[in-house]
């Protein structure tokens, strides 16, 4: 299925989940539609979305992105004002109406969602090139000619076989046998791509630095109040951390020449800094005025976090597996969601004290931000050492 099915198809489930809440009279049926049918198009929408944008763009990737990250940032705004002016106007059916419609406006944006080969520029060769190309190409017939004359000796119909061959088919060991559920896991999941994904800092750092920041979000509300701040300083604080995010993501677009040069991966590591240190000064300070302002930090560390990770799995492998990488992403986000995350609320249960809780957040962030940078010094150093052999060998001819 191509990428545009999948997506139709998606958004047909979203809306029909979106809509089937208005008729929901039991909590299994707003947990099927809203939970089970919206959630599922809504990763199968995200991934194929950044996917597109992967193959759309390559040099100008973090512009593309942080467009795409400023123009939700915005909406995502002025959506609980409008919400809340809905919901005391029409109530909570008839506000699922409006966003049913609403969202609707996803089948002209998969209707959008053209291929890359489709644009695609023709590019003339010169007749040297096509000789060339040629001649490489008669040699590589010639040895699939030469390898097809060996004869093969793994008979692919056992039944038709000598009872020598049957006798040799019988001797194999067990382990060479393929069994048939290994192969329906092998064609849902890319085992290539788990492996890498998995010994990487862009799989298993930026899945933990999501989880983090995440999991953080939801308890700063709860910890503000159990600090005795009121209502008007809750918002308030919340604004100022969406407002970091914002002016973060418009950075990012305005700046995204200067930064294509720094390194993503550099950059990704600075905002986990950021985000530290904004957490760990926030802990330490009584003061309000400090305080608000590490919330305002951790809002550009929040848009790090997020924007940057999607063009690091896109870095770390090839165009055709993208698709791959990100679903194996969020996948890893969500284990740690049921793993980590009841860990850190059991830890907050038992203290009966945010501080902790906080505490071992950002531990988790100090731990991201120490592999990872012992992994970007190691492949620098490494590829340093390659260049220095190869010029070595260069001058010695």
């Amino acid at each position: 299925m191509s990428m545009r099915k999948l997506a139709f198809a998606a958004a047909i489930i979203f809306d029909i989940g979106f809509f089937g809440v208005f008729f929901a009279n039991s909590a299994l049926q707003f947990f099927i539609l809203n939970g089970v049918m919206q959630g599922l198009s809504l990763g199968v929408i995200f991934t194929l979305t950044f996917s597109i944008l992967n193959d759309y763009f390559v040099e100008k990737r973090l512009f593309a992105l942080s467009l795409v990250q400023t123009i939700v940032a915005i909406i995502s705004l002025v959506t609980p004002i409008l919400l809340k002016w809905s919901l005391a106007y029409y109530g909570f059916r008839g506000t699922m109406l409006i966003l049913t419609g609403i969202t609707m406006q996803n089948f002209f944006s998969v209707c959008l969602m053209q291929p890359a080969k489709w644009h695609f520029k023709r590019i003339e060769v010169c007749s040297e090139n096509v000789i060339s190309e040629k001649e490489s190409l008669m040699a590589v017939n010639e040895k699939e000619d030469n390898e097809s004359n060996v004869p093969n000796l793994i008979p692919k119909d056992v039944e038709n076989a000598t009872p020598a061959q049957k006798s040799y088919e019988s001797s194999l060991p067990e382990h060479t046998k393929v069994n048939g559920l290994k192969k329906i896991f092998q064609s849902i999941i890319d085992i290539s791509v788990c492996k890498q994904m998995i010994s990487t800092g862009a799989g298993i750092g930026t899945s933990l630095a999501l989880f983090t920041n995440l999991v953080y979000l939801l308890f700063i509300p709860q910890a503000l109040y159990d600090i005795n701040w009121d209502q008007n300083s809750v918002a308030f604080a919340l604004s100022l951390y969406a407002f970091g995010d914002l002016v973060t993501r418009m950075f990012l677009l305005c700046a995204s020449r200067w930064l294509h040069n720094v390194g993503s991966q550099e950059l990704y590591i600075g905002g986990l800094v950021v985000g530290l240190l904004s957490r760990l000064g926030m802990e330490w300070t009584p003061n309000k005025i400090v305080k608000l302002v590490c919330i305002t930090l951790m809002g550009i560390s929040h848009c790090t976090i997020n924007v940057l990770a999607f063009i690091l799995v896109g870095e770390s492998v090839s165009p055709e597996k993208y698709t791959s990488a990100i679903g194996f992403l969020l996948l890893l986000v969500g284990v740690f969601f049921l793993t980590l995350g009841p860990a850190v609320g059991a830890v907050r249960d038992i203290t009966n004290s945010y501080t902790v809780a906080f505490y071992v957040l950002s531990s988790i962030f100090a731990i991201v931000i120490l592999f990872w940078t012992i992994e970007l010094y190691y492949k620098k150093s490494k590829h340093k050492r390659e260049m220095s052999s190869r010029s070595r060998q260069v001058n010695l001819k």
